[in-house]
């Protein structure tokens, strides 16, 4: 709580060195959460089918994975959203 005020300021001064992408996935946050889990399956899926062995454990694999699934995650919910405008936030959550 001491260090609310002081991280709030910093926020606010570092505001326009914060990339645009930042943005997108702010205003996409809550569909990531509700879709990341499947595409994470499925790419678990893939790999499992291609490499016939389960993804190892170590940072190189974890960031690929981070990468893959969050861009997934970001383009099913944008093609959502391009499918159904006015729906889309009872779907997906945005």
């Amino acid at each position: 709580m001491l260090f609310c005020c002081f991280f709030i300021y910093w926020l606010w001064r570092l505001d326009k060195y914060v990339p645009s992408f930042v943005s997108v996935l702010a205003e996409l946050s809550f569909g990531i959460f509700f879709i990341h889990y499947y595409v994470l399956l499925i790419a678990k899926a893939i790999y499992e089918k291609v490499a016939h062995h389960a993804i190892p454990g170590n940072i190189v694999y974890w960031t690929l994975d981070l990468v893959i699934v969050l861009a997934g995650s970001v383009l099913i919910i944008q093609f959502i959203q391009k499918i159904l405008p006015r729906y889309s936030r009872y779907l997906i959550g945005c």
